[in-house]
């Protein structure tokens, strides 16, 4: 199922109009009569808008199942935790002073 119909679905399931769906998430009329008609492709940015406006999870409008799709783990992928290492080494550097050697390579 595209996005698109799932965005139709959660409509009629809702009992929502366009207008509705518009005025909640502060978009033009136009705007989202265009999305619903395939007209438009929103960036995710307003796809996130329109999903908080259909009290809904972003993810259910671009995944059909009831929890949350299980992704793999690609090779090369950083892990939350390999990011989260990154950030804890970046903010440490940060903290402590320049030694004598990175002041004369600057």
């Amino acid at each position: 199922m595209l996005i698109l119909e799932r965005f139709r679905a959660i409509l009629r399931a809702k009992n929502l109009s366009a207008d509705e769906v518009g005025r909640r998430a502060g978009i033009e009329l136009s705007y989202i009569c265009g999305v619903e008609s395939g007209q438009i492709v929103p960036p995710v940015p307003v796809w996130e808008r329109i999903a908080v406006a259909l009290e809904v999870p972003l993810a259910k409008l671009f995944y059909d199942g009831e929890a949350l799709p299980n992704l793999r783990n690609l090779p090369r992928r950083k892990t939350a935790d390999d990011i989260a290492g990154v950030r804890q080494r970046i903010k440490k550097s940060r903290t402590q002073p320049l030694s004598k050697s990175d002041n004369q390579s600057k």
